[in-house]
C-alpha cells in the first residue's frame, strides 16, 4: 500500500491521478479480495486519516462484494476531500445502492452542473433508463447527438443494415436469420459456454451483469415456486442458472433446452441433479413434450429471443399457452436502437421489431404476450453493474427488460 500511496503522489497531473484510479477500480472490482493484503496490514490501520487510495480500494472492493453500506461514509469523505468527476460517479454509485436511484440522480445532476463533464452525463442516461424514465433519457441523448453520432459510428452503419435484413425477415415471415446470417455456429456457442461459465461462477452481481441477470432469475424462482412445478429454460447455453435454481428449488423439475445436441451433452455431464436435465432440437417439439408433463409449468427464455424474428416469437407463445404453460418469464435486449439514437418505451412500442445493437432485436412483447392470451403481471429495467463503466458512451447505452407474464 505504500508503494502505491507513493506512486499516486508522484503522479505530474490531476489527470493522471485519476486515469490511475480508474485502473485500480477496475483491478479490485475484478479481484476484491485481493483487498485484504491491504486492509489487514499495519499500514493500512495507523492511517488517520486514510490515504485517497486507501479509500478508494476500500470503497471499490466493498461495493463489489455488495456491501455498499460498509462504504458510504468513505465516498462522502472522499468525494469532499477529492473532488473531481470520477468520485461524484463512485459516491453516486455507492448511494444507489443504499438509498436508491433517485438518491444517485441527484449526485449525478449536481455534479454534471459544476464540471459539465460528459462520462458524468452518460451515466445521468443510465440511471433514466434504469430507472424506466424514457422520455427524460431520449432528451438527454438528443441533447449530444453530435457526439454520440460520432462515437457510435460503427455501430450506427451496421444497425441500419441489419435493419433492412430484420424487416425482409418480417416481410417473409422467417423464424430467425438463416445461412451466414445465423451467429449461432457451434464454436460461438462452445466460447460462450465457457464465458458464461466463467462469469457466473467467478463475478459478483455488483460487477458483472451475467451473474445480476442469475440472481434475479433465482429471485423470480423463489416468487413462483410455490406455484410451478416445471420450468423450461429455452436456449440455455451454460446451466449454471438452472443448476442453482434446481438446489433453491428441488421439488421443481428444471429442463434446459438448445438447438444443438452437444450443449445439452456438456450440461448435462457439467451439472449432474435429479431434478435437472437437459434436451436439444425443435423447441416446439421439446415444448409439446414438457406440456405432456404433470404440474404447472413455466417457459423462460434469456438473452435468447434478442437474436430471433417476431415470427417466431409470436409462435412461442401460442404454442407456450397451447402446451398449457402459464407463465413465462424473459431477461431481454432492451438498449438504444442506435439508428433512432433512442430507447423504446415497453408500453408504448408500435413496430414488431427494432434492431438495438449489432444484430441484437428489441421486440414488442407486450403486444406478443397479449396477443397469445398473457398479462405483463412484473415488468422493470436491470439496473446495470459496476462502480466504473469506461469513458465510452456505448458502456452506458444498454438496457435489458426483466417481464414476468401469466396466462389468463
Amino acid at each position: 500500500m505504500r508503494v502505491l500511496d507513493n506512486f499516486f503522489l508522484q503522479l505530474p497531473d490531476e489527470n493522471s491521478k485519476i486515469s490511475a484510479a480508474k485502473i485500480l477500480i477496475e483491478f479490485f472490482s475484478k479481484f476484491p479480495e485481493k483487498a485484504r493484503l491491504i486492509s489487514s496490514s499495519y499500514y493500512y490501520l495507523s492511517l488517520m486519516p486514510l490515504s485517497t487510495l486507501s479509500y478508494l480500494i476500500f470503497i471499490t472492493a466493498n461495493y463489489s462484494m455488495g456491501r455498499a453500506n460498509w462504504c458510504l461514509k468513505a465516498a462522502q469523505i472522499l468525494a469532499e476531500q477529492w473532488p473531481n468527476p470520477l468520485t461524484n460517479i463512485i459516491l453516486a454509485r455507492v448511494l444507489r445502492e443504499c438509498e436508491g436511484l433517485d438518491a444517485e440522480r441527484a449526485v449525478l445532476e449536481k455534479a454534471y452542473l459544476d464540471d459539465k463533464d460528459m462520462v458524468v452525463f452518460y451515466n445521468l442516461i443510465s440511471n433514466l433508463i434504469d430507472s424506466n424514465r424514457v422520455e427524460e433519457a431520449n432528451n438527454a441523448i438528443e441533447s449530444i447527438r453530435g457526439v454520440v453520432e460520432k462515437e457510435l459510428a460503427e455501430e450506427i452503419d451496421a444497425v441500419k443494415k441489419n435493419q433492412i435484413l430484420l424487416e425482409q425477415g418480417i416481410k417473409n415471415d422467417l423464424f430467425a436469420p438463416d445461412g451466414d446470417n445465423d451467429i449461432y455456429t457451434d464454436e460461438m456457442c462452445r466460447n460462450y459456454w465457457t464465458s458464461y461459465y466463467e462469469s457466473f461462477v467467478t463475478r459478483r452481481e455488483h460487477v458483472h451483469g451475467d451473474r445480476l441477470i442469475l440472481n434475479h432469475f433465482l429471485d423470480w424462482v423463489k416468487y413462483v415456486q410455490k406455484d410451478v412445478e416445471v420450468v423450461l429454460d429455452f436456449g440455455t447455453l451454460c446451466a449454471q442458472p438452472l443448476y442453482e435454481a434446481s438446489i433453491l428449488a428441488p421439488h421443481i423439475q428444471f429442463i434446459g433446452t438448445d438447438r444443438q445436441k452437444f450443449i445439452a451433452e456438456m450440461n448435462s455431464e457439467a451439472y449432474p441433479m435429479p431434478n435437472l436435465s437437459f434436451d436439444h432440437g425443435d423447441i416446439f417439439e421439446v415444448m409439446e413434450k414438457v406440456g405432456n408433463l404433470p404440474g404447472r409449468k413455466a417457459l423462460v427464455h434469456i438473452r435468447t429471443t434478442c437474436t430471433l424474428y417476431p415470427k417466431f416469437i409470436e409462435e412461442l407463445y401460442e404454442s407456450a399457452r397451447k402446451f398449457g404453460f402459464t407463465h413465462i418469464y424473459m431477461i431481454e435486449n432492451a438498449g438504444l436502437v442506435r439508428s433512432r439514437l433512442k430507447f423504446i418505451d415497453f408500453n408504448c412500442m408500435q413496430e414488431k421489431a427494432l434492431v438495438t445493437k449489432h444484430r441484437l432485436n428489441i421486440h414488442n412483447y407486450r403486444e406478443q404476450l397479449e396477443n397469445a392470451g398473457y398479462y405483463v403481471n412484473k415488468f422493470h429495467r436491470l439496473a446495470a453493474p459496476g462502480l466504473w463503466r469506461g469513458d465510452h458512451p456505448a458502456n452506458y447505452l444498454g438496457s435489458q427488460y426483466e417481464i414476468h407474464a401469466i396466462s389468463r
